[in-house]
């Protein structure tokens, strides 16, 4: 069996998408990222999300708990939306990345991202 899923990419709450954020120092935005893997069924116990930065020093990403997200079009039951705050530390470069999946199993024998 094939499974398809809606692809990863950022959204904003006005509804477009961006991959660059600028901020200053001390400043915050907020990023969403909608698409990946759902819960697979019957075992949402092996559902996993996973954010990495590259440089701890520069920036900071935390997980916006999904009653935060109140703007259009983020209301509603979407499964799929994540959102995540990015605060810059200092000046530089960094990335940060989110990876959702399922873990093997043995209804799932294969782990997609």
């Amino acid at each position: 069996m094939e499974t398809v899923y809606p692809p990863r990419g950022p959204k904003s709450p006005d509804g477009g998408g961006r991959e660059d954020v600028l901020l200053p120092v001390g400043g915050a935005t907020v990023v969403v990222l909608r698409g990946g893997p759902a819960p697979w069924q019957g075992k949402p116990a092996a559902h996993f999300t996973q954010v990495e930065v590259e440089d701890p020093d520069v920036a900071r990403v935390t997980r916006v708990p999904a009653a935060e997200l109140r703007a259009p079009p983020l209301t509603g039951s979407y499964t799929d939306v994540f959102a995540f705050r990015v605060t810059c530390l200092r000046q530089g470069k960094t990335s940060f990345q989110f990876t959702v999946g399922n873990t093997v199993s043995a209804t799932n024998k294969y782990c997609h991202m």
